[in-house]
């Protein structure tokens, strides 16, 4: 498909966009309508969470404002509370920290799993409806076996520890049928540093997991290579877009895209041009899809390149020089939304990343967004 063909396939008309901003569902998160937390009066804002150094930040996308809490730790991903909108769970790779955030009364609550010392939070989690838990990914440092822990999420109590599968869990998504897939290392991690150094149980997977059935595993998408699935993009048709580490064996390999139309089909991996893959380097790190998920940006941070995926055919549409780290998909002005660690924009002319104003907190420092990963919310 040419450039302009997908840019104008990419339109919709008022109707559309209305009905997807009341319907009010973006990249899987779901928008609530709460007062604004970030700027001034009751009108609900769109905001951005994201990691900045070793705070959780809320960021007014409109206004600019800034909200940090200190947590203490550098956060890899958020989960949004179930019953509390201004509160977000924010969750540390390879490490032993997780906290309830809220930005209502700045504070922030430590979640830890138990009296487990040799357990890894993996840097992911979800909300079950029908469990009523706040599930998050670790791992069992002496095993090396994923687990898909359960949390109350008034008291954080463990409610559930389903065991899935050999080498450590990442990142999840809800299927269209209700359950989950799940990325999987595959491997048993040495002591307590990142999958890259363990020793492979088998091949990286995507694992379609079953909660409402204490997390049987139903089936997956291997790959059979020597590069670790860390993240992925998932559409509601059940196409996948899975990112890979740098190799296993070479790091000095950039990480990979695997694609599969339905999740049935295997993943395979997409080609990048030579003139494109010859600026990549190291982890492919985070996605995000558009409204209509047909189009997915991939960050590769190291390689200073951002990626736009066609979605409908696992093809490559666009690289853009820029070394974001996160990303997330903003549906009021249709663009996609990363940071640097500023944060700026991309927009569906594909032109280039522009800075958005951030207003700085006068004698602090400048503000780093640092976080691999980020949601855009309306608080």
């Amino acid at each position: 498909m040419k450039k302009a063909d997908f840019l104008n396939s990419l339109t919709c008309s008022r109707r559309e966009f209305v009905s997807f901003v009341m319907a009010a569902v973006a990249s899987g998160a779901l928008y609530r309508s709460i007062p604004s937390l970030a700027g001034d009066g009751d009108a609900p804002r769109e905001c951005l969470i994201v990691a900045s150094q070793k705070q959780a930040a809320l960021i007014d996308l409109a206004a600019g404002d800034v909200k940090t809490v200190d947590i203490g730790f550098s956060a890899h991903s958020f989960v949004q509370h179930p019953t509390n909108p201004k509160k977000f769970i924010a969750i540390e790779k390879w490490g032993a920290n997780s906290a309830e955030v809220d930005f209502g009364t700045g504070t922030q609550r430590p979640i830890r799993h138990g009296k487990d010392e040799m357990t890894q939070y993996y840097g992911h989690g979800f909300y079950h409806e029908a469990k009523k838990a706040i599930f998050i990914t670790r791992v069992d440092i002496t095993s090396g076996r994923g687990f898909l822990s359960g949390y109350n999420p008034d008291t954080y109590e463990i409610m559930y520890d389903y065991p899935v599968t050999p080498g450590g869990l990442h990142e999840c998504h809800r299927m269209a049928d209700g359950t989950y897939m799940v990325a999987c290392s595959g491997v048993k991690t040495h002591n307590f540093l990142p999958p890259i150094y363990g020793d492979k149980f088998g091949p990286s997977s995507l694992v379609k997991v079953d909660v409402d059935n204490d997390g049987k595993v139903l089936g997956e998408l291997p790959i059979h290579d020597d590069f670790i699935i860390g993240h992925f993009g998932l559409t509601k048709k059940n196409q996948v877009l899975a990112l890979s580490t740098a190799s296993y064996k070479d790091t000095n390999l950039p990480g990979n895209l695997y694609y599969s139309p339905d999740c049935i089909e295997p993943l395979k991996k997409i080609e990048i041009p030579a003139e494109v893959a010859k600026n990549l380097k190291g982890e492919m790190l985070s996605v995000a899809l558009n409204e209509k998920e047909d189009l997915a940006a991939v960050t590769n941070p190291m390689g200073k390149t951002v990626l736009l995926i066609n979605m409908e055919n696992g093809t490559l549409v666009e690289a853009i020089n820029d070394s974001w780290r996160s990303i997330s998909y903003d549906p009021v002005n249709d663009r996609f939304i990363g940071a640097t660690p500023n944060i700026e924009a991309i927009g569906q002319d594909f032109s280039g990343a522009t800075p958005l104003s951030i207003k700085q907190k006068e004698g602090s420092p400048q503000y780093e967004f640092t976080g691999a990963h980020s949601i855009i919310k309306m608080v």
